[in-house]
């Protein structure tokens, strides 16, 4: 997982794409109901708080549905969020997270990183557009 990831202001793309570890072993995710990304800073709080997409489990209905699929081991433990109008229009230094829910009788939230946060920079556009 990287520490530090950028984008302009306004910018919608590149996707935000994160493998889980713990330590330094991708999370597998086949047995995750949800993932969340939580991104904040000091002075406006919670900025986002929305489902990501986890690769690994749309390989795994890729499969079931055609057994010739190809699973990309690359995958393991993936996700990724499309940034949507409004994520990025504040310039600053922001914390990102990611919770997973895991299924069961009961579900249980473990977030990673466990020991620090993502960060991410979002970095003023030149044009404001």
């Amino acid at each position: 997982m990287s520490d530090k990831f950028y984008l302009k202001q306004h910018d919608l793309m590149p996707f935000l794409k994160v493998r889980l570890l713990d330590e330094t072993t991708p999370v597998t995710l086949i047995a995750a109901s949800t993932v969340v990304f939580n991104m904040s800073n000091r002075k406006s709080g919670l900025k986002i708080s929305a489902p990501m997409h986890i690769l690994e489990q749309e390989d795994d209905a890729a499969l079931q549905a055609d057994p010739l699929f190809v699973v990309d081991p690359a995958h393991v433990g993936v996700v990724a969020y499309e940034w949507v109008l409004g994520d990025s229009d504040t310039v600053g230094e922001f914390n990102g997270e990611f919770q997973v829910t895991w299924a069961g009788v009961t579900a249980t939230t473990q977030t990673f990183p466990a020991h620090s946060y993502v960060t991410i920079s979002i970095e003023k556009d030149l044009d404001g557009v």
